[in-house]
Formats: structure tokens, C-alpha cells, sequence
């Protein structure tokens, strides 16, 4: 090692930065073996000497001057920590002496420090110090990541081992091996972070026009193909045409990118950027500019739509030099995988000496400014509420602090002021901001898709085929409500994105059929080709077609001697079943192409999910999967006379059942921890079938150990084709494909009840214990949120629903064990809150108003348990209507969670007793009052529910939600989940035991929406005691968050009917 210091004594690396020690100056690495030594090694020597932003080459860094520069730092840092962002890649623009470097430094070393750093790789060009050689910049950004990483270590070592030549091969090669094959194809950095960042500084510096514009193409191909790849890329340079090229590029599919302008103030004048960004963090304020002189006004940025890219204007270096004003320009790059966001320019323009007119308009503007409710800044959506502040401090906005003026509670509106479309940019929530605000109940999503030429395609294929309808039913082969990218066929046909609906295609008309909980973004999302047909009972029987169901609907479209083609993985065995026998007697018939006809007309299909499944280990489960096998396996023995023939058990195909059977968990899907495969369980051995990559050696290990072989996943038809089980019947359930029934043939098949799910629905006391904790910490989360959100719109921050959903998030990312979202969030204000599952979409979120109920509907999945909880809030002065529907909605609540009911009562039975109270003002609900919910599964399950007739038990989870919804106007629900466990009473007359409900939600229920007079004395000591065991829970939790504890105590604490300070 002492060689390679003495060749390159100026690494430039701070005293153990990238786990390496400088010592008299030899450089001592952390690693003992030889070969990984010499690897390592061979990178330093072949990499940027001094590229790092923490160099010594580079001490003391550049300075920043004052300006948009800060504006630019944490318009990047918010993008950087954004999952939500649009892209992957951004540009920062600007002629030679703005500050690009110094922004680049700053920003680097602000990132470095963060707790929650993802700053994987740093490289600084400069010409002056030679450090400009684009033959090595993936070399040096892979030295970086080896220290960091040791996944991606282990894979460059032995790539160099294997081709110790790698190091000088092509641009293009280095990046394909070094980059490229280990993001994308190896998955190396999984597991480890959601975003790995990249900076490149200074691109224009390095030799050659050619070699600038070949990397930043590679980067830019890399983040259209690959949109979902880890890694994230901040490139600064002058905007030489060459690379403007690229950057600036937009295909058929893409949109502009967006610019953002930001005029500097004179070069000479320097401040340290750092030091004013962190005092400004310090302050706990809104997004804000630096400071000005008060003396002149600031004025704010005009918004204007953008122009293709090669007309957005780069100032010329004489103009720029002209007027002094150097411009910085951050473009976002978007991919094909991010499309229908609006492209805009925001440019905040000096004000010249002949400009006097304008500047006064100007000026009067950003006075009415401050009269008005402000948007939501990135910080306040991202910043801890942790800290105390006081209830009487009035909002500081920018414009006020460019002013030097000050703001008291004496400027603001009395009144709702009137929702504003604002200028802010954020990526996190700019989606949000911005868009048409919607007064109606209908929402309007982001873009609908034209479905044109996929239906001529589509039917295309259906001649050949010769069928005269298609069905494409929602789900996928699994049976599974939120499906994997991979599975959204009805989307890609349709446009709709919700998880229920069932596509009829015919020659010459197109349905789409649905429910009432998603019509409305059924019409938001198709277009004109496709009828909506709304069947079940809903909230707004006028739009109801008066149909149980889609089959029920099909059956009336139906001529005598037509062929009905559909994809038989698609539909359940029951549902199959009734279907056929009605199209027996329309003289109808089946039929099955031998491929999906959507996959064939399907371009740039994503590929099937390919990560890794998991073990759930026993401390979360209870039980290990060999004691499920085993009784699984009595029971198969234990069947009545009527199966004796069988001799196997397939459970069936829903992901639900394989992992919750063997104890393993997978990320096939959103929302959901499962996977796609088929468990066949039979008396002596047991098969899963699934894709080969998904099983690392741990879970390969651990199915050899419980005896369960493993099989390709589509090895599944040809060990049903040819019996490989033997001789017998297998048992299946009513839920298993079709596609499975149909291999077997009536003759080696049974139905038999679903086992799996209702061996699933006990819980035993390890899954309940960590049910409790899941709820505990969930309901700190929500607690933090509810008191962000009251601070903040009693502050008069207009703030949207999307990005209430957003801080939502933000909260429970931070709370232990959490894994991500256990259901699609329901944050609604308004009429939105009528719309069954209704979610906001970006363009199209409602402000959150003061006038009406907002309901957030959403939970948290972690380890231990999945969550799922709903609360509604008012923000103002509630309606006489709005207190007493409340109130009766609080009233069935308390009655569900106070029920006692002998052993065999269904959750059916219990639904009258939820509506009691509403019926007496005539108020009622038409979805069910409760549903089966898992532990670190779904949320939500169809099972033994308020609309099932089969018998409750203990251990089974049941959610408490309750309902009204006035159509047009606003709703109202409160829910909560419950388990069901045995009590004991004084007496139990018919000696088959009594059971009642233990409530695992942990979340107060609002006060202010009560009218207390309708309350009982016993409501009221239930209403009282449920907010005051909340605090006693949750205080030890939110110790550090003190506006939280404090909202939380005073709502314990609160008289009922009262509301919070600023109503």
C-alpha cells in the first residue's frame, strides 16, 4: 500500500472518510484480505485523484453567493429524500462563474451530514488540476461505492479478479459492468436503500465534446429504461449544446422537462451558503430565501408555461455579463416511466431601472400576498413537528420576511379564504399544487389514457381467435386485490386504476363494470370508449344499473351460439362454474386462446416481479410452518366419507394462503408482503412452485429443512396434466383458478372448504401481541399527523389532501418495524369523502376546507402486524347535520365495541346492531360495517365479515366502521379494529360462553363533532375513557414530538363538544 500512496499522495480523503486512514501518508485500508486488498487497490489507481467533495485538494471549498442558491439546495434536497419523485435524473445549468460548484459543494456536504445520507459517489472535474479524464469517472464512482456498499464490493472484486483489464476498458463497458449490471440486472443495492445519489460536477470540463455528450447519454438511457433503479443522478455544467442535447431531448412519450430560472444577484458578494441554509433549518420556517436588503422589494416568480426545450432561453455570456445576472437553471430529466405532469418554468426576474410599471404591479401582488392563505412549503412537509412552539406565534410567509415586515393573527381572514393555485414546485407534493381544484363529486385524474388503437388491437386478436367476447376480470391469476405492474391488464385496456372492475369486450362495444366504491374513478380514468356499469348496492342507486354483479350483467349482452374467450388463470372456480351453467342454457359457450389475448397486443409489458422472498420468522409468527403442515395434514385425513377418494390437498392459488402456510413473505405486490406462487400440500410431501430468483440460500435452506420442494412456477400445469400426485381427488376450494379445475377435470377434483384461511383468521397470542405493538405505534404516527395538520390549517396553510397523505406517510416511515403501506390511503375533504375509497390523484386533490368533514382511512404495515384505521376531523365550526350524524355514527361505534354476544353470532347478525342508532334519524349506510383483517398480511380480508353468516370466534380480528354519506356534500366514518375474544359474565344461562370485543386501534376520536346531549351517561363515560386510555398509551411514545403530546393531552382532556384553538 505504501506504493500507491507514494504514486498518488493526494487521494485527497479527510481523516476516515470512506472507512480509509491517512498515516505518514500511507494509506491503510480496513480489509485483511489480500485479493479484495488488491482489487481495491487497482481502483484507486485507476480512478480521479482528488474527485471527492471532501478532497484536500479541494479545502476550503467554493463559497456560495447569496441568492437562489439556497432555493436551488433545497429544492434538491427535497427531491433527493422524495420516493414520490418524477425522475431520476436532474440537471444543474448555468454559464461559468454562477456557482454551479459551489451549489454541488454545499449540497454534498448537507447530504454527507444528514442521519439519513444516501450520497453514494461525488466527482468534481477540474481542468486546472487535470482532473478531467472521462476514461475514469466510472472507475472513480465505483471505488466510492466498494467502500460503501458491500454487496456491490464483493461483485467489482471479483469482476476485477476475473478481468483485472475492466478498469481500461471503453466508456460504454465500464459503465455497463461497473453501473449498470449491478443496478439493474444483479439487484445488488436492495435491501440497502431506496435511492443511492450520484453527483457529477463540472461534466463540460472534461476532454473532449464527444466523450461529455457519450456519458451523459449513457446516464440518460439509463434512467429512461430503468426509471426504478436505485440510483439517482445531479450532473452540473455550462449548457454547452452538445450536452443540452441530451438533456434537453423529448420523445414521442415524454414531456418537457422542467426548468427552473432563478436570477442571482451579482457574483462578488459571497456568504457562506452552509452556514445560512443551517440557520434557517434552525429557525423551523417555511421554505425561504436568504436575506435581502428589506429596503427593496423582493418579487415573487412569475409562472409561465414552458416552450419545447430548444426554445427555453440560456442567456448568451455577453448578455449575461450585460446585466450582471448570472442564471442557474435546474432541469428535471423525466423518463417514460413518469408521464402527464405538466412541464413549467419558474423565473424570478430582477427588476430593472426601466421596469417601473411592472415592478409595481409586481409589488402589489406579493402585498395581496400576505392577505392570503399560504401553500404548503417542502418544509413543512418534511420537517419533525417535534418541537414546542407556541399557539399564539403567527406564520412568517417569505414575502413577509423579504419585507422585513411582520405578521399578527389580526391580518388573517375570518372567513374561509378562497382556495389559490399556487406557485410552488415542490416535487414532493407539487402534484398537489397547482392543479384545478374540484368542487364536485367526480375527480379528475391525472390523464385519461386513449384506448383506441389497444381495442382495435385487441380486437384483432378476438377474430382470430373467434370469440365475440373477451373478459378481462380484475386481479390476477392469485386472486389478489392490488396486483403487481406486471398484472394490470385491465388497466393497460381500460385506463382504470382501481383494484375492482371486470372488462366486457365485444366487436363493436366495451364495459367496463364496477362497483359503487369505485365508479368514480372508473369515469375518471377511461375514456370515451368505454361504458361505465355500476352493479351491487350503493350509496347512489341512481347511477346503479340493477345488477348483482358483472355475470349477472354479461348474461343480459348474451345471442344464442356466441363463443366467450377470457384467460381461465383470471376467474375463480365458483364463479366459472355458475357462469358456464347459465351460458349451457343460452346455447353459449367457453373459450380458452391458448395465450392471454391483452399480453399479445401489450407493448413494453413490465417484466414479472423478481424480488426476493423471505422468511417471517417465528417471533413474529407464533408458529412455525411445520406445525401448519401438520395440520393441514390431519385435517385432510379428517374429511367426511364424501372424499375418501382423495388423497391430496390442494389449498388453492391465493398468495395469502402460500405464505401465511410456510412463514414466507415476498414484495410481489403493492401494499400486500406476498409473492406469486402455488402450494400444493399433500400427505407426505409439499410442492411450491415459483420463480428460481426469487429464493436466496436461506430460504432454499430453510424449505429443504421443513421437506418442501421447490419447482419453476410454471411447472405447475404439467404436474397437474400429468397426476403427478397419484392416484385420487385433490381438494380445492371455491376460490382456486378456474385454470386449475380445468386441468384436473371433474373427475380428480373436490371442493372442500378454504382451510388455509380459516386457520389464518384465529390469531394466536404471538400475532396478537404484535398487533397490539403494530396499532401502538401506528397510532402514534396518526396522532402526530392529526396535530401537524390542525397546527397547520388553524395556521391557515391551505394544505391538499394528497399532500396530507404524503405527511401521513412521513410519520409512520419513522416508527419501528414499518415496512410501508398496508391499503391505499383515503384522505378526503369535502364531496370527496362520499366517494367510497376514494384517493386523491395528484393533479386533481381537493384543499382540505374548513367547513366540511375530512376523512383519512389509510394504515401502516409492519413486522409485527398490519393496520388499518379511520378518523374524521373538522376544522371549523361543524353543522348542526354534521354533529348529530357524528354522533350517531360515534353512538353505533360504541355500541359494536360494547357488544356482547353468545359463541355462534355472525358478523351479519352484529350489522343490525351497528345501524340502531342511525335508523333513529333515518340514516343508515349500505357497505359492510366490518371485515377479517390480517396480522403482516392484507388489511383487509373478505372473509367472516358483517356480510358473512359464519360465526365469530376468538382470535379473529374484526374492523368496527361505521358510516353516513351525504351525497354531494360530505361523509363521515370512524373505525377501528377489534379482536374477538372469549368474556366472562355473571352468568351464561345457556352454557355456550360469551364473547366480546378487545380494541387494538389506538387513536382518539375528535370531540368537537359530538353533540353531547344526544349522548347517554354511559356513551359518554365510554367516549371519555377511550380518549383518556389513547393518552395513557401513546404518551411514552410521542416524549419527543411535544406539539403532538400536547394536542394529545388536551383532547383527552377536552369537554366534549368542544373544539381545538383556532375554530
Amino acid at each position: 500500500m505504501s506504493d500507491l500512496a507514494n504514486s498518488s499522495p493526494t487521494i485527497g480523503l479527510f481523516k476516515g472518510a470512506h472507512n480509509f486512514l491517512l498515516n505518514n501518508p500511507t494509506i491503510v485500508a480496513n480489509y485483511t484480505n489480500q485479493n479484495e486488498t488488491n482489487a481495491i487497490q487497482l481502483l484507486v489507481n485507476f480512478s480521479l485523484p482528488g474527485a471527492e467533495f471532501d478532497s484536500s485538494e479541494r479545502d476550503p471549498p467554493p463559497r456560495c453567493p447569496p441568492g437562489a442558491h439556497l432555493d436551488i439546495i433545497q429544492d434538491l434536497q427535497l427531491w433527493v429524500h422524495n420516493l414520490l419523485r418524477e425522475t431520476s435524473l436532474r440537471w444543474v445549468s448555468g454559464l461559468a462563474g454562477v456557482g454551479k460548484t459551489a451549489i454541488m459543494q454545499t449540497f454534498s456536504e448537507l447530504e454527507a451530514a444528514s442521519e439519513e445520507s444516501i450520497l453514494g459517489a461525488t466527482l468534481f472535474f477540474s481542468t486546472a488540476n487535470k482532473r478531467n479524464d472521462l476514461q475514469r469517472v466510472f472507475v472513480t464512482i465505483a471505488y466510492q461505492l466498494v467502500i460503501k456498499y458491500l454487496p456491490y464490493r464483493k461483485y467489482v472484486v471479483k469482476m476485477i479478479l476475473h478481468d483485472p483489464k475492466v478498469v481500461q476498458k471503453s466508456m460504454a463497458e465500464q459503465f455497463k459492468r461497473f453501473i449498470l449490471k449491478p443496478v439493474v440486472v444483479e439487484k445488488l443495492f436492495e435491501g440497502l436503500h431506496e435511492t443511492i445519489l450520484i453527483i457529477l460536477d463540472g461534466l463540460d470540463k472534461c476532454k473532449g465534446d464527444r466523450r461529455q455528450q457519450e456519458i451523459a447519454s449513457l446516464i440518460r438511457q439509463m434512467t429512461t429504461q430503468h426509471p426504478t433503479s436505485p440510483l439517482i443522478w445531479l450532473i452540473a455544467s455550462c449548457p454547452e449544446p452538445h450536452i443540452k442535447t441530451v438533456f434537453t431531448q423529448v420523445g414521442a412519450t415524454r414531456e418537457p422537462p422542467v426548468s427552473l430560472k432563478l436570477d442571482q444577484t451579482p457574483s462578488d458578494v459571497e456568504c457562506d451558503s452552509h452556514d445560512k441554509l443551517q440557520t434557517n433549518r434552525e429557525a423551523n420556517l417555511p421554505s425561504i430565501s436568504p436575506s435581502v436588503d428589506h429596503h427593496k422589494p423582493s418579487v415573487p416568480p412569475p409562472v409561465t408555461l414552458t416552450t419545447p426545450p430548444s426554445l427555453i432561453d440560456f442567456p448568451s455570456t455577453s448578455k449575461a455579463q450585460e446585466r450582471r445576472h448570472p442564471t442557474d437553471t435546474v432541469v428535471d430529466i423525466p423518463s417514460e416511466h413518469h408521464r402527464g405532469r405538466g412541464s413549467r418554468v419558474i423565473s424570478t426576474k430582477g427588476l430593472e431601472k426601466n421596469e417601473k410599471e411592472v415592478g409595481a404591479e409586481l409589488i402589489g401582488r406579493l402585498l395581496h400576498d400576505n392577505r392570503r392563505p399560504r401553500p404548503l412549503s417542502d418544509d413543512d412537509i418534511d420537517s419533525d413537528v417535534s418541537s414546542e412552539s407556541s399557539d399564539d406565534r403567527a406564520p412568517i410567509t417569505n414575502s413577509q420576511l423579504n419585507q422585513g415586515t411582520s405578521s399578527t393573527r389580526a391580518t388573517l381572514p375570518t372567513t374561509k379564504p378562497p382556495l389559490m393555485e399556487s406557485n410552488f414546485t415542490s416535487t414532493l407534493v407539487g402534484s398537489a399544487l397547482g392543479r384545478q381544484i374540484q368542487s364536485g363529486v367526480e375527480i379528475i385524474q391525472d390523464k385519461t389514457v386513449d384506448t383506441t388503437e389497444r381495442l382495435a388491437n385487441l380486437r384483432a386478436k378476438m377474430e382470430g381467435a373467434g370469440v365475440h367476447y373477451y373478459l378481462l376480470p380484475s386481479g390476477d391469476a392469485h386472486g389478489t386485490e392490488y396486483v403487481a405492474a406486471s398484472d394490470k391488464r385491465l388497466e393497460f385496456i381500460t385506463g382504470f386504476t382501481g383494484v375492482k372492475g371486470d372488462a366486457i369486450i365485444t366487436r363493436d362495444s366495451t364495459y367496463l363494470v364496477t362497483t359503487p366504491q369505485h365508479w368514480a374513478r372508473a369515469e375518471a380514468g377511461t375514456n370515451k370508449n368505454w361504458a361505465i356499469i355500476q352493479v351491487g348496492i350503493g350509496r347512489d342507486d341512481s347511477r346503479n344499473s340493477g345488477h348483482k354483479d358483472w355475470i349477472e350483467f354479461l348474461l343480459t349482452l348474451l345471442s344464442k351460439g356466441q363463443q366467450i374467450g377470457l384467460d381461465a388463470r383470471f376467474i375463480s372456480h365458483e364463479n366459472a362454474a355458475f357462469l358456464n351453467s347459465k351460458l349451457i342454457g343460452l346455447d353459449c359457450k367457453f373459450h380458452f386462446p391458448s395465450q392471454n389475448l391483452v399480453d399479445l397486443v401489450w407493448k413494453n409489458k413490465p417484466e414479472r416481479p423478481r424480488g426476493l422472498v423471505y422468511v417471517h420468522t417465528i417471533e413474529y409468527t407464533g408458529r412455525d410452518a411445520s406445525f401448519k403442515l401438520r395440520k393441514l395434514r390431519e385435517w385432510i385425513k379428517a374429511q367426511p366419507p364424501a372424499h375418501m377418494q382423495r388423497t391430496e390437498d390442494l389449498p388453492h392459488s391465493k398468495c395469502t394462503s402460500e405464505s401465511w402456510t410456510l412463514n414466507l413473505r415476498g414484495v410481489d405486490m403493492p401494499f400486500n408482503p406476498f409473492f406469486h406462487a402455488y402450494l400444493f400440500i399433500g400427505l407426505d410431501k409439499a410442492i411450491l412452485f415459483l420463480q428460481s430468483v426469487k429464493v436466496n440460500e436461506v430460504v432454499a435452506n430453510y424449505l429443504e429443512k421443513m421437506n418442501v420442494e421447490r419447482r419453476n412456477y410454471a411447472d405447475l400445469w404439467s404436474f397437474l396434466r400429468k397426476r403427478e400426485w397419484g392416484e385420487g381427488k385433490l381438494l380445492i376450494p371455491p376460490s382456486t383458478s378456474y385454470a386449475i379445475s380445468l386441468m384436473l377435470t371433474h373427475f380428480r377434483y373436490a371442493l372442500a372448504p378454504n382451510r388455509v384461511e380459516y386457520m389464518m383468521a384465529l390469531k394466536n397470542d404471538t400475532e396478537l401481541e404484535g398487533l397490539r405493538k403494530a396499532y401502538i405505534r401506528d397510532g402514534a404516527a396518526f396522532v402526530q399527523f392529526i396535530a401537524w395538520l390542525e397546527k397547520k390549517l388553524g395556521s391557515r396553510f391551505d394544505i391538499s389532501e394528497w399532500e396530507a397523505a404524503c405527511k401521513l406517510i412521513k410519520f409512520r416511515e419513522k416508527q419501528k418495524g414499518f415496512v410501508g403501506l398496508a391499503c391505499e390511503t383515503v384522505s378526503a375533504s369535502g364531496p370527496s369523502a362520499v366517494i367510497p375509497r376514494y384517493t386523491p390523484m395528484k393533479h386533481s386533490a381537493r384543499m382540505i376546507d374548513r367547513e366540511t368533514p375530512y376523512i383519512n382511512a389509510s394504515g401502516g404495515a409492519y413486522k409485527v402486524g398490519s393496520c388499518s384505521t379511520t378518523r374524521t376531523l373538522h376544522f371549523g365550526k361543524p353543522t348542526p347535520d354534521q354533529r348529530e350524524a357524528y354522533t350517531r355514527i360515534l353512538q353505533s361505534h360504541i355500541a359494536i365495541d360494547n357488544a356482547v354476544f353468545p359463541d355462534g353470532t355472525s358478523g351479519h347478525q352484529l350489522d343490525t346492531l351497528a345501524k340502531t342508532a342511525l335508523w333513529k334519524d333515518g340514516l343508515s349506510y349500505s357497505l359492510g360495517t366490518g371485515y377479517e383483517s390480517g396480522s403482516f398480511s392484507t388489511a383487509r380480508d373478505w372473509g367472516r365479515g358483517s356480510n358473512s353468516s359464519a360465526p365469530l370466534e376468538a382470535g379473529q380480528l374484526f374492523t368496527n366502521e361505521i358510516g353516513f354519506y351525504l351525497t354531494g356534500k360530505w361523509g363521515i366514518q370512524i373505525e377501528s379494529t377489534l379482536v374477538v375474544k372469549s368474556i366472562l359474565m355473571k352468568h351464561d344461562y345457556n352454557g355456550n360462553g360469551l364473547l366480546g370485543f378487545e380494541r387494538l386501534t389506538c387513536v382518539p376520536i375528535q370531540t368537537r363533532m359530538v353533540k353531547e346531549a344526544m349522548l347517554t351517561n354511559g356513551e359518554k363515560s365510554w367516549f371519555k375513557a377511550h380518549n383518556q386510555k389513547c393518552l395513557d398509551i401513546l404518551s411514552p411514545h410521542l416524549e419527543h414530538d411535544k406539539v403532538a403530546l400536547k394536542w394529545l393531552r388536551r383532547e383527552a382532556g377536552r369537554a366534549i363538544g368542544v373544539g381545538w384553538p383556532w375554530g
